[in-house]
């Protein structure tokens, strides 16, 4: 039987814990993150928990302000949208249906480099729509960033967070502990905090044998990420040409 235990502040000064227990631990709050919790909810976990650092879900979506569904890969010469299918094609539907009751078109934003868009805000209000679905097993906690990690046996068992805002009391912690603990962060931060060996850059060759794959890791291969990247989102109301001056 799952608990929730509150620590209440008996004494002024004592740290103010808070042990959650669950059954999933979801550390990040970008879509990977939401579709892992909507997957499990839908798969009968009973007791998920997803701690995010930021207040907005949803990630290249809405907080880190992409706009343009990013899908698209070559295929004998030819650009096409990789075929949608699961939850990325339930949400490019949700994300359609907010730009149709909005604009009364799905696809408003004529993007050179996709066919899907969607503005940050209604991306976060999106997710949290979804998320909000499985309520009853999903609880949301925001603002939090991970400090610390537990394992036992090379197995993490639980993770401490401290609360983030400009006037965070460093006593301000909360602790997650559940059997199975899934890494969405935008770094790694479990991975990192456990002590587990990790690895960055691309595949060799030899092992998956993609074509395009390096056969050497050297340093250029190091710093083999993908880029940063940004989009440029321009309004204009209807029957007025608002064309950006060269």
């Amino acid at each position: 039987k799952l608990t929730l235990i509150v620590a209440t502040l008996l004494v002024a000064g004592r740290s103010p814990a808070e042990v959650i227990e669950a059954d999933l631990l979801i550390v990040g709050g970008n879509e990977s993150a939401c579709a892992a919790a909507v997957q499990a909810a839908r798969l009968g976990v009973r007791k998920i928990v997803l701690v995010n650092d930021i207040g907005w879900l949803g990630g290249q979506f809405s907080a880190e302000g992409v706009g343009c569904l990013d899908e698209w890969i070559v295929v004998n010469g030819k650009r096409t949208n990789f075929p949608r299918s699961g939850l990325f094609l339930e949400m490019v539907r949700r994300i359609r249906a907010c730009n149709s009751a909005k604009y009364g078109k799905a696809c408003p934003g004529n993007a050179f480099c996709g066919t899907e868009t969607i503005e940050p805000r209604a991306a976060a209000d999106i997710f949290d729509a979804w998320l909000g679905e499985y309520a009853s097993q999903v609880q949301v906690l925001r603002g939090w960033e991970p400090v610390r990690v537990s394992t036992q046996g090379g197995v993490v068992t639980g993770v401490t967070f401290q609360k983030v805002h400009p006037e965070a009391r460093p006593d301000e912690i909360c602790e997650v502990r559940a059997p199975l603990t899934l890494d969405s962060s935008d770094w790694g931060d479990v991975i990192r905090l456990s002590g587990a060996k990790y690895g960055a850059g691309p595949d060799l060759k030899s092992r998956f044998g993609e074509a395009s794959a390096p056969e050497a890791f050297d340093e250029a291969g190091a710093q083999e990420m993908n880029p940063i990247s940004y989009c440029v989102v321009l309004r204009e109301a209807p029957g007025v040409d608002a064309t950006v001056p060269r």
